[in-house]
């Protein structure tokens, strides 16, 4: 997952990489101003996650995909999300870079379908084309389902 031992962002094989809408949709929320961390020195008071849950995302972007699907796109590098609230987004369109802000042990884009926009809305069944599951291959050579800790590269 880096170079070397991993102890600079930049060491990290994702750091700084596109983060792309994965459907398109209208922006329901966005946040680019959240500090980011260097690896080893990460710190997110109680305070504020008990204040404001969505804290735990650093900078993120939700996208409402309509029929009940909001994608949420988390953990990116301050001051990279190009879009905002009531932006239209089309599939693929790039809307910030992967960093390492709100709570993180690792430098990753994370990604959730889910049933609403709210912090605590429902997750729904992820289901990707392209991508390769790392140490648990595709069976059958195409869409991946995506569960809950899954770590995928892009084919």
């Amino acid at each position: 997952m880096y170079r070397g031992a991993g102890s600079r962002n930049e060491d990290w094989y994702s750091w700084n990489a596109p983060v792309l809408s994965p459907g398109a949709g209208t922006v329901v929320a966005a946040e680019s101003g959240e500090q980011g961390w260097e690896v080893g020195r990460t710190s997110l008071p109680d305070s504020i996650v008990l204040a404001r849950p969505v804290a735990l995302y650093g900078n993120y972007v939700v996208i409402d995909h309509g029929n009940g699907e909001f994608s949420l796109l988390a953990h990116m590098r301050q001051g990279t999300v190009t879009v905002r609230k009531g932006d239209r987004v089309r599939q693929g369109q790039q809307v910030g870079r992967v960093g390492f802000s709100g709570s993180v042990y690792t430098i990753h884009n994370h990604y959730q379908l889910q049933r609403g926009p709210e912090y605590d809305a429902e997750g729904i069944p992820s289901i990707f084309g392209r991508v390769t599951r790392v140490g648990n291959p595709d069976p059958q050579g195409g869409r991946v389902r995506i569960d809950s800790g899954d770590v995928v590269e892009s084919r």
